[in-house]
């Protein structure tokens, strides 16, 4: 039995961004939001602009104007995205909002099946739904969902899991004609400077005043490298075909946040978790078929 490429890279995206968003809550509990979106954004300008430099000289990107308008909508929308899922890390807790915010492949997928046309087995479209499914159970704790209405963050995180699963699905329809390099390209040299303007607006001034900045440097600085190198590796996961399949499994991500926070803290794993492993792996291992 193969494993399809796409669930491959997938799967690399999932533990790129588990890792970051482990790591991200150190300076978001610390400094908030914006100082930590401006100061993530500053770092990762570096190996962004080295990168497209490097794309650009070799004259490796290009791209069409229609394309270049949609990733520039997709990019303003991605900037919301951003801001509303790190303001719900902020304020609310990571193992509520984090699953949440994750289950926007299935806004992607129907999106890609009902206005693009992909052509997905009934038994493929079961499996992404189980996936997500166990993907929430795993990164959940029920006994603390059970007042979901009321827990902070809930309402931000749901809007960045509207807004991300249009963004995934636009990017996806992008990368149909488009190489993933190029969209990488743009789609950062777009968003990045927008997040540094705004959150420059929102809190650049404190920055000097802020005596914790120098506590949470090195994680500022991991988030950064973490998020640009996954942001790569899913763009070229696109450039397969599959955007719902890579979608979905990359999404996957807080498993491993949820994971590492066990290690770390030593905390166990409630009956639900174990159900979601379980669910995660057989619909995983049917995907791959």
């Amino acid at each position: 039995m193969s494993i399809s490429p796409s669930i491959i890279v997938g799967l690399a995206v999932m533990a790129i961004w588990g890792f970051e968003d482990f790591i991200m809550a150190i300076p978001l509990k610390r400094i908030g939001t914006n100082k930590t979106i401006l100061l993530t954004n500053l770092f990762a300008l570096v190996p962004i602009c080295i990168i497209s430099a490097y794309f650009l000289f070799r004259g490796q990107v290009s791209i069409s104007q229609g394309d270049f308008l949609m990733l520039f909508a997709a990019s303003i929308i991605d900037v919301f995205a951003i801001y509303f899922f790190w303001k719900s890390m902020e304020v609310g807790e990571v193992s509520i909002v984090s699953p949440v915010s994750a289950t926007y492949p299935l806004v992607t997928i129907l999106l890609s099946i009902a206005l693009a046309g992909e052509m997905l087995s009934p038994l493929k479209i079961i499996c992404m739904f189980a996936v997500v499914v166990g993907a929430v159970l795993t990164s959940s704790d029920l006994s603390k969902l059970r007042h979901l209405h009321a827990a902070k963050g809930v309402g931000l995180a749901f809007a960045a899991m509207m807004i991300w699963g249009v963004y995934f699905y636009m990017v996806g329809m992008v990368e149909r004609t488009t190489d993933y390099i190029s969209v990488f390209v743009f789609t950062n040299l777009i968003a990045t400077p927008i997040l540094i303007g705004y959150s420059y607006l929102k809190a650049g001034r404190g920055l000097k005043r802020d005596r914790k900045i120098k506590s949470v440097i090195w994680p500022i600085a991991a988030v950064s490298l973490l998020a640009t190198a996954g942001w790569f590796v899913l763009n070229y996961g696109y450039s397969l075909g599959q955007v719902s399949l890579v979608t979905t499994v990359s999404s996957l991500y807080p498993i491993i946040t949820v994971m590492l926070a066990m290690a770390f803290f030593k905390e166990k794993l409630v009956m639900n978790q174990k159900i979601g492993i379980v669910v995660t792996i057989a619909g995983l291992f049917l995907l791959s078929l």
